[in-house]
């Protein structure tokens, strides 16, 4: 083949490298050149169109991460669709089935003799584990992150309604400083994220997981402890 008929490179998932052809005469002589990965330190922008940029990455099923040359230094962008890489972002979808659990053992205790209002508990958390899944498997800032928000202030009011009014007393102090911390820990995380103006990799990284370890896990130990208190008040 010409050289007119070659790209100018292949990129892959796993080897970043690409292919170089050089023009001789008829033909065309192919050289795989290596090209280093951006570390997580780097700065990452939520943007296409940068200086010399280069696609080198494509994440299967998710973005397309432009990597290359940056006024700033060495730099990362990634699809300006997503609030978050969605490569980042994807423990968050797989802890987000920790929700259905806790909707299916609200409905189990329910059935079991526990106080009707589970059977509330149950169906919130339901809704709010497709919201939530919803919103992980594309983390774009539009309608399914807003009615998925909603839907966490939903649940923690329903919550609170039936821990008020049928569970143990015993679990209130529980209930209600659990949440606290789960709320201290969140704004702290998503204040200092915001206020971060040269964001890179790592930085997304462990905003990712200080939410996963704080509201995904821990939110749902509480709400486990809740189940606990409805079926002792049975």
């Amino acid at each position: 083949p010409r050289a007119a008929h070659l790209p100018t490179y292949l990129p892959t998932v796993m080897e970043m490298s690409y292919l170089q052809p050089v023009q001789a005469g008829p033909y065309v002589m192919v050289a795989v050149v290596p090209v280093e990965p951006v570390p997580d330190t780097a700065p990452i922008i939520r943007e296409f169109d940068q200086p010399h940029s280069d696609e080198r990455v494509l994440f299967p099923g998710f973005a397309l991460t432009h990597r290359g040359e940056h006024p700033s230094g060495e730099h990362e962008t990634f699809d300006p669709r997503y609030a978050i890489p969605p490569d980042i972002a994807l423990p968050l979808l797989f802890s987000s089935q920790l929700i259905l659990l806790q909707a299916i053992a609200a409905a189990v205790v329910a059935s079991l003799g526990a106080p009707p209002s589970t059977w509330a508990v149950a169906v919130a958390a339901f809704l709010l584990w497709f919201t939530s899944t919803n919103h992980w498997r594309s983390p774009e800032p539009s309608w399914r992150g807003y009615i998925d928000r909603t839907m966490v202030g939903v649940t923690l009011i329903v919550g609170t309604v039936v821990m008020v009014v049928d569970a143990t007393p015993s679990f209130l102090p529980k209930w209600f400083g659990g949440w606290a911390v789960v709320a201290f820990v969140f704004a702290t995380n998503e204040l200092q994220f915001a206020f971060n103006k040269a964001k890179t990799r790592r930085d997304y990284t462990v905003n990712v997981w200080i939410h996963l370890v704080a509201v995904h896990l821990f939110g749902n130990v509480i709400s486990a402890g809740a189940l606990v208190a409805l079926w002792d008040a049975r």
